[in-house]
């Protein structure tokens, strides 16, 4: 698995390679595709859980449009495994 400082500096060109890598495509419509994508982008398993954990308090929702709201999920991600807080 990347280390979380290298995954905190993610850029859309990141984003873009794992969407592509994924099979998948934008819009992203379900907590699965979303999965499979932040999988490639941390180099380790995402689950459906862990999805809709960082969902609950990132500033994106399925369907995921951008790259940029692709880029929310994983910093609120890695939020909710490191058990940050949205103030912290």
């Amino acid at each position: 698995m990347d280390s979380i400082e290298h995954l905190r500096h993610a850029i859309e060109d990141d984003a873009s390679e794992a969407v592509a890598a994924a099979g998948a495509a934008l819009p992203i419509e379900d907590a699965t595709t979303l999965s499979m994508v932040l999988t490639v982008m941390v180099g380790g398993p995402v689950t459906e859980d862990d999805i809709e954990r960082a969902l609950d308090d990132a500033y994106a929702s399925l369907p995921i449009e951008s790259l940029a709201a692709v880029l929310k999920v994983l910093n609120r991600l890695l939020d909710v495994w490191l058990g940050e807080t949205e103030e912290s």
